[in-house]
């Protein structure tokens, strides 16, 4: 097979979710049913091997003295952490040398991502951006906390990860038949999938990016310059690309379109290709409200998305727009 989980990656993910709870699966059902699919039925279908995969992990997981506890970890820390390993894999296998600057910048590059500032580090007020922001109590404090010991909390979780790394071992082995089947589907549908496939979706974001599939973050991607970590999942939530929506498609396009703020950026982009900032001044909005509205529209493909000097700049993706118009236009015609 091309593509295989990487082992430092699986872990890190698996360290930091710690267990797969009945939380996680009302908030994963909620997630389906909010985007149109069926949660019940599609967790009772597609969803058990990753309870599978988490219990047997859990059940050789060695816990490291002094280490962060990640039993209540928000999903913006947690989403700072894996940004952070994605950009510099190599402290997943050695933390040597690391120095709290180094730490520090990469937590702040992390963080400034969310509010798609430049990817350097500009010596802006992080506490000033997170307190004006819309993340939780939990995960400023989080955040913060990571912000005053760099170098400490990078190098638990390191540790973390290379204490469990056999644990990971054998949870994949536990569980390799069904991986490799599900590995399988996705390196098929990359094949075969259009430029348009959601499951395409990170070639906009960075098209050198390496594609590491994920179990541990089965519905979800995350991409840096050169990693796109790809939940395994995902070609099970939107069936094979073609030029006719699916009814689960077209209740998500419809959906991204269900309020007025997703409806002004479409037609801000009527005259130009815009960025998160200046999408948010027009609005009046804050840049991670904008960030999710975004993704929403990406998902939907009603906007195309492309990287430049550190800015995401998006644009009307016409080929979208004229699929869902053509969907309503078929399925409603008198």
């Amino acid at each position: 097979m091309k593509y295989q989980l990487d082992p430092h990656f699986e872990t890190l993910i698996l360290v930091l979710s710690s267990e797969w709870t009945k939380e996680t699966k009302k908030e994963i059902i909620k997630a389906f049913d909010e985007i149109g699919i069926n949660g019940v039925a599609f967790y009772k279908l597609h969803l058990p091997v990753v309870e599978r995969y988490y219990a047997a992990f859990q059940s050789k997981y060695d816990d490291v003295k002094g280490a962060m506890d990640f039993s209540d970890i928000s999903d913006e820390a947690f989403l700072t952490l894996i940004n952070v390993f994605t950009d510099h894999p190599q402290w997943l296998k050695s933390i040597k040398g690391l120095s709290d600057l180094k730490a520090l910048k990469a937590i702040r590059k992390s963080i400034l991502e969310f509010f798609e500032e430049e990817a350097e580090d500009t010596g802006q007020d992080i506490v000033a951006l997170l307190e004006t922001s819309e993340f939780s109590d939990k995960a400023k404090w989080q955040i913060v906390a990571l912000l005053q010991q760099p170098k400490q909390r990078l190098t638990h979780i390191a540790e973390a990860v290379q204490k469990n790394l056999a644990a990971f071992k054998y949870a994949h082995l536990e569980l390799e038949l069904e991986i490799n089947a599900l590995i399988k589907e996705m390196e098929a549908r990359l094949e075969n999938d259009s430029p348009e496939s959601l499951l395409r979706l990170p070639d906009k974001f960075s098209p050198s990016a390496k594609i590491i599939p994920t179990l541990a973050m089965p519905c979800a991607i995350a991409v840096a310059d050169d990693i796109c970590l790809c939940g395994l999942l995902i070609p099970k939530i939107f069936t094979a690309d073609s030029n006719e929506l699916t009814k689960s498609e077209a209740i998500f396009a419809a959906k991204a379109l269900a309020d007025s703020s997703k409806l002004e950026i479409l037609l801000a982009l009527k005259d130009k290709s815009l960025y998160n900032l200046e999408i948010a001044q027009l609005l009046n909005i804050t840049p991670a409200t904008t960030s999710h509205h975004m993704g929403m529209l990406l998902g939907a493909r009603f906007v195309d998305a492309t990287k430049k000097d550190g800015k995401m700049y998006y644009s009307l993706a016409p080929d979208g727009l004229k699929r869902f118009a053509d969907w309503i236009t078929g399925n409603f015609k008198t």
